[in-house]
């Protein structure tokens, strides 16, 4: 549960962008998480170097077929405080992440975890007008508020994901096509009355913004968590949910996040849900684009897997590509039912 003066901060950056232009409520959560996700990436990235793992920002790639050092420094969260401006944002720092997946696949070192992060950006664009450059400046200096205090005391993934949460709740109740924001205390007591365990599989064929596999991480990790260090919030909510009592290899199992599947068709809440995913610690969200009724691919996921858990809130309106459905479960004679 977020402090009232973290809410109140919240509720300004919130207001900043609406009154830069940006007032489709999806939109203004996705450039603000844009925001909280470079904050987030940079920390990631230093753990990932203590761990004696290549930095995403400086790489050696294969060039002329030699070796030589690229330096991505610039697009560092310290950076961009620096240069607190949305033309290097928009210039520098997203031409970076759209590219990221493919400066990698020239590198020595194969490309896995967060550094497979340039599917899920590939079409992100940072939109606060450059003219803005003052909205942005107190965009920066309200997140790194947020956070000055929990990187010091291990609580920003609570901190970040409370924030992240908290913003979703700016979204109207209702959306287009029949996308509902469905109330975290459902998504809760779901996935309580499921009872997934550690090692199952689990799967929303309906992910939108990740909130049933976001819970279902959050219910395993309190399962794992001392019961002197974990809090529940008013509304039931668990919170320090460190896993403190995780083995090494369950410890792997819960943050490489293979086991936690999303599908949507909407590309914005892909990339939303991800982001989210991300920001509650998993390093490689298994978060994709698709049509969960619609034909099966070769190595699709669907195809290939086996799933313990389906837990999912799916839309009931809107309209299906009636020549797309998977012919196994939907007979031509039903298309006309849907």
């Amino acid at each position: 549960m977020l402090a009232p003066h973290i809410k109140k901060n919240v509720d300004n950056l919130w207001n900043r962008f609406w009154t830069a232009g940006i007032t489709n409520p999806l939109v203004a959560v996705e450039q603000i998480t844009y925001l909280l996700f470079l904050k987030r990436l940079e920390f990631i990235d230093n753990e990932r170097v203590k761990k004696g793992r290549p930095s995403i920002y400086a790489r050696k790639e294969i060039k002329d077929g030699k070796e030589v050092e690229v330096n991505y420094d610039n697009c560092r969260w310290r950076y961009i405080k620096q240069d607190k401006t949305p033309q290097h944002l928009i210039d520098v720092v997203f031409p970076w992440l759209r590219d990221l997946e493919k400066h990698l696949a020239k590198t020595s070192t194969p490309a896995n975890g967060i550094e497979a992060i340039g599917s899920r950006m590939s079409d992100a664009y940072f939109q606060l007008d450059p003219n803005k450059g003052a909205i942005l400046q107190e965009a920066i200096e309200i997140i790194d508020a947020l956070f000055e205090r929990v990187d010091s005391v291990g609580a920003s993934t609570d901190i970040m994901g409370d924030t992240f949460e908290y913003l979703l709740s700016e979204i109207a109740t209702a959306g287009k096509n029949g996308q509902f924001r469905t109330p975290r205390h459902l998504i809760r007591c779901m996935v309580e009355m499921v009872d997934p365990q550690l090692g199952d599989h689990i799967i929303d064929p309906a992910a939108g913004t990740g909130g049933f596999l976001f819970s279902s991480l959050n219910y395993l990790l309190s399962k794992r968590t001392n019961p002197e260090q974990l809090r529940i919030e008013w509304d039931g909510t668990p919170h320090r949910v460190y896993g403190d009592l995780l083995t090494d290899e369950e410890d792997a199992i819960i943050h490489k996040g293979n086991y936690l599947v999303g599908f949507d068709n909407d590309r914005t809440m892909v990339r939303i849900g991800w982001m989210n995913m991300i920001l509650h610690g998993i390093e490689n969200p298994e978060i994709h684009q698709r049509d969960s009724l619609g034909k099966r691919k070769e190595n699709d996921l669907l195809q290939s897997e086996n799933f313990d858990v389906v837990l999912a809130n799916p839309p009931f309106t809107g309209t299906v590509d009636s020549a797309d459905m998977e012919a196994s479960i939907f007979p031509k004679y039903s298309y006309s039912q849907i």
